[in-house]
Formats: C-alpha cells, structure tokens, sequence
C-alpha cells in the first residue's frame, strides 16, 4: 500500500491509496455531463450524467439564434466545409429549407447541419486523431452557442494512457443544482479533474490519526489514536485542495477538545490501594506533575487532620506517595473518602476513581 504521513498539531496522519475508489460519475448524480473518449489500444467512447453521446446531440443544445436569419450563414461558415451552396442544395433536397418561408424551418436547418457535421467529424467519436477532431469540433460549436464547458486531454501515468474530456453544463444540468452563471467554466475544469483523479488512481484516504508523544530520553512514538477517524474517497493529489487534510484537521480539532473536556473534569489525585501484609497501602498520585503530594497531606482540615496521622507515611515523591494503614484502622478509608467527596469546593483536590481494596 502506497502511505505517506503528514503531521499535523502534535499529531501523525497515515495516507493511503484508495485502490477501490467509486467513479463519482457513475456513484453521484449531481456531477455535470461528460463526454469521454478512452485512447488506449481499443479506444472507446462513454457519456456520463446523460451526456451527448453524438454530434448530432451536440448541435441540437445549441440555441436556435445560431440558425437564425441573419446568423445561420455564419455558422456554415465558421463550421462546416461545404458551401452555402451545398449546404442549401441539402436542405431542398430534404425539403428543410426551400424558396422563401421554408427558411423559418429552423429544426431543420439544423438537421442538414448535422448531416453535414457527422460527415466531417463522424457521428460519434472514433479512432484517437478523429476523436481529437470530434471534441474540437463539439467544444468550438459549444461556445459558439454560450454554453460553458471544458475540453482537455487527461495522461496517466503509463505509456498511452490518455483520455479526451469534455464537461457540458447542458441547462438541464444547471436548473438541477442551481448552479451560477459565473462558476461555470470552474466546476467544468473541476469536473475533468475529479474524473482524471479517478481514471489515474489518484483517490486517497485516511488510514489513521495518532498522537505523537514524546518519552523521556525525546524519542517520539504513537500515542492515542483517534476514533472514526479513517475516511476514504479523497479525489486529486492535493490532500488539501480534496479536503482530505480539512477531515483530519476537523478530526484532531475534535479529539482535543474532548480531551480539554475531560481533563477540566478529571480530578487531580488518584488514590490506590493496594495489599501489604498485615497492612493496606494507600498509593496517592496527583494527576498533574505540578501537584504536590505532601501538600495533599498538610491540608488544613479539621476531619482530614483527625485521619491522616493513624496513616504511616512510607515514601513520596513531588506527585506520589505512599503510606500504609493498620487493619483495625479501616475505617479511615471510608473516611478518606467522604473527605474528599465533600471537602474540596475547588477542584483542588479530588478522587479520581472509587477506593478499591
């Protein structure tokens, strides 16, 4: 498996190839239509998101006005590589466009147009030079009629691996998802990047997230690791421009406040204890390094100070200490505990977990 590891805020993020990812043209329907011509040794053309599969499908989006009187003219010439003469002899002989009124017919004038277009161009894309000919012709006749799109040539990454593009923000498609008139052009590019990220294998996701904690001797190891954090389905090499890097940030933001969360409720002594022959040892740990075990037994309270001198104090440390009680003396855990249960207003001092024999 293809990984890689970016650290992020105290935190080690594993990346992986995603080798099973969905064609997001096939899984969603909210993509826009894309017309793709596959040019390896058995090229081959697929449509997507309803798509035209044809340039005869391609001309017949384009706005009437574009065979209009007055601009018809232009179009035959700016496209087709008959002349107008040609062009009207076809249009008598299929009765589209005689003498005089027949001129108004304008759906079939753009039937001859097609006839004329799929015999320069070929109905459907064919072979890598024609089909290179054929989404020329069909992005130029696009724009010609103001409908925003976008042609390219995606590579990967072996030789002869290549694939024509060509996203149609057909108006059907733009009443779908309300998109703006402005973004157009931008999410048609961004519609041939998330198919090419597909097409080339470059889909990614998050294996995990771990803490990075640091022992004594500054070696750095794997700490925690963060739940629900592995998503997969990141489309393009930009771990940041896919959003891949945003989901692991949202992650490790969450995961560092519920630790915030649990440590302003987490109380600051833990207490142990432990058997010790005819003795029971009572293990006292401040949570926090800053904390002072000798001061936890110092404090001044008057039911606190009546049962911890019947305690032998054994040993501490800064933050941990150990002291011993006599077994006729057992009471005094119960004690121990509801002092601190009841005496500590501030948050200073508290049971992390239940007394325990």
């Amino acid at each position: 498996m293809n990984t890689e590891t970016i650290e992020h805020d105290g935190y080690k993020i594993e990346i992986a190839q995603d080798f099973s990812p969905e064609n997001p043209f096939e899984a969603r329907d909210c993509e826009p239509p894309l017309v793709t011509y596959y040019g390896g040794r058995h090229g081959y053309a697929k449509s997507y998101q309803g798509a035209p599969e044809t340039i005869g499908d391609i001309v017949r989006l384009l706005p009437a006005s574009m065979f209009e009187r007055g601009e018809r003219v232009k179009t035959i010439k700016a496209n087709l590589n008959c002349t107008l003469r040609e062009f009207v002899a076809a249009s008598r002989d299929n009765r589209a466009w005689g003498i005089g009124p027949c001129f108004s017919n304008m759906g079939d004038c753009k039937e001859v147009f097609i006839s004329f277009a799929e015999s320069q161009v070929g109905q459907e894309p064919e072979g890598w030079r024609d089909a290179c000919n054929w989404f020329e012709f069909a992005e130029s006749l696009l724009k010609q009629g103001g409908i925003a799109c976008h042609h390219e040539q995606s590579n990967g990454y072996s030789q002869g691996d290549s694939t024509l593009l060509l996203a149609i923000a057909t108006p059907e498609w733009i009443a779908k998802v309300g998109a703006s008139p402005d973004s157009l052009p931008a999410q048609m590019k961004s519609a041939c990047d998330l198919y090419s990220a597909w097409a080339w294998g470059d889909v990614y996701g998050i294996v995990s997230i771990h803490e990075i904690v640091t022992d004594d001797e500054g070696n750095e190891t794997e700490g925690e690791e963060i739940e629900d954090a592995s998503v997969w389905g990141f489309y393009g090499r930009d771990h940041e421009t896919s959003g891949l890097l945003e989901s692991a940030r949202d992650s490790i933001a969450h995961h560092k406040r519920a630790k915030a969360e649990t440590a302003l409720n987490e109380p600051k002594m833990k207490i142990e204890l432990q058997a010790a022959s005819s003795h029971t040892m009572l293990h006292v740990v401040a949570s926090n390094p800053d904390e002072s075990c000798a001061d936890y037994f110092m404090v001044d309270s008057g039911e606190a100070q009546d049962l911890l001198p019947r305690l032998l104090v054994v040993a501490h440390t800064n933050n941990e200490l150990y002291a011993l009680a006599a077994p006729d003396e057992m009471d005094i855990l119960d004690g121990l505990k509801d002092w601190h249960e009841h005496s500590d207003e501030n948050g200073e001092i508290a049971l992390v977990k239940e007394l325990c024999l």
